[in-house]
């Protein structure tokens, strides 16, 4: 089913936001030129700002005149939806005019091939989406190949994937644990890992335990919270084996007859702490790290740990997390964002990261050709320094950020605090 118009309403929520809201600062980021990357923690790339390129003879984007945006309108993805299209929607309205012809259609039809008649009915040029992995990996093969096409998921075989006009962009969780993965492992050799009986969370855990395999020979300690556990504390002491050193207590008790004066000690063995848990349970174990004198152990997570511009008294409780995330929320620009969508209940406050999600979507259009050509070019984007490999997968470089005092900073000065422990442990990408 193809929507013919968009919904008026939704364009003129979004452009009075637009209108109220400064531009994203990562629009204003000067162009680099570095000839060779770097060998550091960073990936060291040509980072393009988008007035540059439209103004450089060197860069030939290239901007379809139809696009096509196929989404789920089901009731269960329904909100999901509407953070990634009004994201697309507010960078379509940013873009430089002409603009392009934006077409919707739901990806809910039990027949797709009807629904791909319509898109080469509508002359589309370029296609983006659908979210669904299945439908990902259905209409990667069933798509006109003339037509261009952005898959908001990863296919299923990432191996066969080598068509030159087929791109795919996603947030994955494994993208972030592998870049956990590299930066922990220069802190230290010996981690822990804390993670829930859930799939997101096991996804990180299984990404980080493969990538560390390739960077160490050391084993990765394994604690998993099951999803009965109503005592994150009793977890925590049999990770930093706070039971040994009891027992060991009541040994000597015994042995003495008497009581003794005793203070129980964690493990010294782990240099490093990875949490693939959601705010909720890393806010209760970061307090119990404390307790147990666990906290001057580097503590690592994904974005997976953090919900951004929550005011909770969780993130006070993540004082000392080392986790990645995109610069864009920190912006103005992104913080008028919220505050208007919290107005006005938009889906996108509750999924700030999707409707990042979606512009980035939109924005990485026009340069998905040049970035495939080059694997060291990179355009700024609101989830993550953007790239792709040479089969067309984007990729996001994310930035590093901890809690202080509940509220946000960069972590760049105190990862380097902890390199300088660590001269030797570098890697390049």
């Amino acid at each position: 089913m193809k929507i013919k118009n968009i919904a008026i309403a939704t364009v003129i929520s979004i452009a009075l936001l637009l209108g109220s809201c400064s531009q994203p600062s990562y629009l204003d980021k000067k162009f680099q030129n570095k000839s060779k990357p770097e060998k550091t923690f960073t990936r060291k790339k040509n980072i393009i700002s988008k007035s540059e390129i439209l103004e450089s003879r060197e860069f030939k984007i290239h901007l379809p005149k139809r696009v096509g945006v196929m989404l789920p309108s089901n009731d269960s993805l329904t909100e999901i939806s509407a953070a990634i299209r009004d994201g697309i929607i507010s960078a379509w309205y940013e873009s430089q005019d002409p603009k392009p012809k934006l077409f919707f259609y739901s990806s809910d039809q039990t027949e797709i091939k009807e629904t791909l008649k319509l898109v080469e009915r509508d002359k589309i040029e370029l296609l983006i989406g659908p979210i669904q992995k299945k439908l990902v990996q259905e209409i990667k093969n069933q798509l006109d190949p003339n037509i261009e096409s952005l898959a908001l998921n990863s296919y299923q075989d990432d191996s066969e994937f080598v068509q030159s006009n087929r791109y795919q962009f996603s947030l994955s969780p494994e993208e972030e644990s592998v870049q956990v993965a590299k930066i922990s492992n220069i802190v230290g050799s010996r981690a822990m890992i804390i993670y829930e009986d859930n799939v997101i969370s096991k996804r990180i855990k299984e990404a980080f335990i493969k990538h560390w395999g390739k960077l160490d020979e050391m084993n990765v300690s394994e604690y998993l919270i099951e999803k009965n556990n109503k005592d994150i504390s009793r977890l925590v002491k049999k990770a930093l084996l706070i039971d040994e050193s009891l027992l060991r207590q009541r040994k000597l008790t015994q042995l003495l007859g008497q009581k003794v004066i005793f203070e129980p000690r964690r493990r010294r063995d782990i240099e490093v702490i990875i949490l693939a848990v959601e705010q909720r349970h890393a806010a209760q174990i970061l307090p119990q790290l404390r307790y147990f004198k666990a906290d001057g152990i580097p503590i690592f997570s994904t974005s997976h740990s953090y919900i951004p511009f929550s005011d909770s008294d969780e993130v006070r409780d993540l004082d000392g997390l080392i986790f990645t995330d995109a610069n864009w929320f920190t912006s103005k620009a992104s913080k008028e964002f919220q505050l208007k969508f919290k107005k006005i209940n938009h889906p996108a406050f509750k999924y700030p990261r999707l409707f990042a999600f979606g512009r980035d979507a939109f924005k990485i259009v026009p340069f998905l050709k040049k970035l495939k050509q080059s694997s060291f070019m990179q355009v700024p984007g609101a989830t993550g320094n953007l790239w792709s490999d040479n089969r067309g997968v984007i990729h996001r470089e994310l930035s590093w950020f901890t809690i202080k005092r509940g509220r946000l900073y960069s972590a760049d000065g105190l990862l380097q605090t902890y390199f300088r422990d660590r001269p030797t442990r570098t890697f390049s990408q």
